[in-house]
């Protein structure tokens, strides 16, 4: 890895870092130069904004999440011996997160809320959206012939889920039991 690269990873977690422990309010290009010990001239080398350092932040933060994705995918593929039923569960399991996954789930309610407020990086998360769609529609056609359907339910759903799983009537091992033959049905 590039001198470059691990500088520019260590600078993401550092945002990833305070975004998780203190909030949207708190993070700043001075802060984040400050965790680091390093100057804030420096820092701006690598992003020239607050800005920038968001939206290289959420891409990263996107892309670990996509890559739980592939690997849970790729798991459950390769076991031999799983019906499309547990495979679908399994999916299922990885993707309804809340709460219980603390971190990350304060992770995407601060980049949700930055959003909100920020058109440049409200622009690079629908980017992200609409990438994440299409690999994942991808991923879905080798077992159905109608991906996109699985697709359209699968992520407001699951990305709703983030935000109010803990308030719904159903426990999360109940949504998977409701879910799992309406995209079984989409085979």
């Amino acid at each position: 890895m590039s001198k470059r690269l691990e500088k520019t990873n260590s600078i993401i977690q550092a945002v990833l870092s305070v975004l998780a422990t203190e909030g949207t309010q708190k993070l700043s290009m001075r802060k984040v130069a400050e965790q680091l010990n390093m100057t804030l001239s420096n820092l701006q080398y690598y992003y020239k904004d607050k800005d920038q350092l968001l939206v290289a932040a959420v891409a990263y933060f996107f892309k670990l999440c996509q890559e739980d994705v592939e690997q849970t995918w790729t798991e459950l593929k390769d076991h031999k011996d799983l019906s499309l039923e547990e495979f679908v569960r399994g999916m299922l399991a990885l993707l309804l997160v809340g709460p219980e996954s603390q971190e990350r789930f304060l992770l995407f309610k601060e980049i949700r809320s930055l959003a909100l407020r920020n058109e440049e990086l409200q622009r690079a998360m629908d980017q992200y959206y609409t990438d994440y769609c299409d690999w994942f529609v991808t991923l879905w056609s080798a077992f159905s012939s109608q991906p996109e359907s699985i697709v359209a339910l699968l992520v407001p759903y699951t990305e709703g889920y983030g935000i109010v799983g803990n308030t719904l009537p159903l426990e999360r091992e109940q949504l998977i039991d409701l879910l799992t033959p309406i995209i079984l049905k989409l085979k």
